[in-house]
């Protein structure tokens, strides 16, 4: 059992307003994205005072969530067909950059590193129906000869954006299967350029884009006996968003996990008015986020009950998320005083569900909530103990073939998902010491 904690610490204005590798499946025709621990993650980290970037020899054939100082920051796996295309040619993914290819300081936006992108081709090809035993890697630049292949991909900064350039495969029938002639996984890397040792203290962050042209996927399909690659959809393409962060002159105590878990301030953390009689609307006190990819090779299925638990976020009023205690604000500098409604203001904690805003404590199993934000929500152990679960789902990415090939599955656990507070009937009526509060929120993720 694996524990990671967060604090969420609360401060309040005054109350009157003082304010997958295939591994030899290659059945069907797709384009897969595949995030790298570092993205949206804040507490996996770049270094960004020195030099560094990944060569051919840090790259490895079968996916892992984590990369060499942390350089990697997706992968794409493509084997999308080489026929029945909605524009000829290869499929070409753009990565923009919304902070114009810097690294910004998060406290001042003065403050920069620049960075850059590389990118390196796995290509695997089918030989006998397996794809392990002739596999290249390479660098790419603006024309790269792909050695199994002879096809040309490349990578190369066009104006202010970067662009990959993909070629497609072509598809053979194999006694009742279709298999693709290439694998081909693309890792998509940040590069330091340079050394610099005069960059402000904190930490930095930056957002990229990415886009594809358009392109169809297909599924194998037998029909008496006969496979065929049929086109399952129609036209589409690919976005993602992806927020890196970067480090100096720190020592982050990163969390190199493979899962992302983050707990964030919302809209109303810092601006809340406990002055109020009456609250209708919750405030919007945290931001939870957490993502989770794995890919296995035997269907889950049969365990996903137990694949649904296998996260838990427990959100307590103690550091200790085992140990009882209250949910409060206390007045600033009231901490050698006797508890009292004039210097303690107490709360509930809420969650948004299907049917609207419930408070924790009266959750239960048959409720739902919207956007497939939260797997299920409910009360622990003890009783001001609250615990959400992150949305499990598992899809069949590669699919044996009647004559060889291998069966795997993509594990996702998603979470992001907002929690809320109101006062309690009991504070609302009380009269309060004008001041300063604050509380403390905890939330520990256990991995079991």
């Amino acid at each position: 059992m694996k524990i990671n904690r967060f604090i969420l610490s609360i401060i309040m204005i005054s109350l009157f307003g003082m304010m997958s590798v295939f591994a030899g499946g290659a059945n069907e025709a797709r384009l897969y994205y595949l995030p790298r621990n570092v993205a949206n993650n804040r507490s996996v980290m770049i270094e960004l005072t020195e030099q560094k970037a990944l060569t051919v020899g840090n790259i490895t054939t079968n996916y892992s969530n984590t990369s060499t100082n942390n350089l990697a920051i997706f992968r794409l796996r493509n084997s999308l067909n080489d026929g029945d295309q909605p524009a000829p040619g290869n499929i070409v993914m753009t990565i923009s950059s919304e902070d114009g290819w810097y690294f910004v300081n998060e406290n001042n936006p003065t403050s920069k590193r620049s960075f850059e992108l590389n990118a390196f081709c796995v290509e695997e090809k089918n030989v006998n129906r397996d794809y392990s035993t002739t596999v290249s890697t390479q660098a790419l630049g603006t024309n790269t000869t792909l050695t199994n292949s002879s096809a040309t991909a490349s990578f190369r900064k066009v104006g202010n954006t970067y662009q990959l350039s993909m070629p497609r495969t072509t598809f053979s029938r194999d006694r009742l299967s279709m298999f693709s002639a290439y694998i081909r996984e693309y890792d998509i890397c940040v590069k330091i350029p340079d050394t610099n040792t005069e960059l402000e203290t904190g930490y930095y962050q930056t957002t990229l884009t990415i886009t594809t042209t358009q392109y169809y996927e297909h599924e194998t399909k037998v029909s008496w006996g006969v496979a065929n690659l049929e086109r399952d959809g129609g036209v589409r393409t690919m976005t993602e968003t992806i927020t890196i962060r970067g480090y100096v002159g720190l020592d982050p105590e990163m969390d190199n996990s493979s899962y992302s878990f983050s707990v964030s301030s919302a809209s109303d953390t810092y601006t809340m008015d406990l002055g109020i009689t009456s609250q209708t609307t919750p405030y919007n006190v945290a931001d939870v986020q957490f993502s989770h990819l794995e890919l296995v090779n035997s269907d889950p299925t049969s365990s996903e009950n137990t694949l649904k638990n296998k996260f838990t976020i427990y959100i307590s009023p103690t550091s200790d998320y085992t140990a009882s205690g209250e949910y409060r604000f206390i007045k600033m500098n009231s901490e050698n005083q006797a508890r009292t409604a004039e210097n303690t203001i107490y709360y509930d904690l809420y969650v948004n569900t299907s049917s609207g805003f419930q408070k924790f404590s009266a959750i239960t199993s048959r409720m739902t909530f919207p956007d497939g934000s939260i797997g299920s929500a409910g009360v622990g152990t003890p009783a001001t103990t609250f615990k959400i679960l992150p949305v499990y789902s598992s899809d069949q990415i590669s699919q044996a073939g009647a004559a060889g090939g291998s069966d795997q599955w993509k594990e996702t656990w998603i979470l992001d998902q907002n929690i809320y507070l109101k006062l309690t009937n009991a504070s609302l009526q009380a009269t309060h010491q004008s001041g300063l509060y604050y509380s403390y929120i905890y939330f520990t993720l256990v991995a079991n």
